[in-house]
């Protein structure tokens, strides 16, 4: 129940700040909602029935021109580091 009240305390703080959310599965970045992210919302009432019926969700945000949110989404794979390429990459 814990990850639950976390999950869903985040998904309502995000949505009182203006940003829509919406449930994503564990561990991945898959909508849980049948049109995805265009079912993001701000309403408290939604997000509590996504979380109920979704006990295990990650909190998906909308980014883009939709919400003013740039994401940078750095990875390590292959044996490469990827937050040490992009300061090496960025430092030029």
């Amino acid at each position: 129940m814990v990850a639950l009240e976390g999950m869903l305390d985040a998904a309502l703080n995000y949505a009182r700040q203006g940003f829509p959310v919406l449930p994503l599965a564990r561990d991945k970045k898959i909508p849980l909602t049948s049109r995805g992210f265009y079912d993001a919302t701000t309403d408290s009432e939604k997000i509590g029935e996504w979380w109920r019926l979704y006990l295990s969700a990650n909190v998906g945000l909308v980014v883009g021109e939709e919400s003013n949110v740039l994401v940078l989404d750095v990875d390590n794979k292959g044996g490469k580091n990827g937050c040490l390429s992009v300061s090496i990459n960025g430092s030029s």
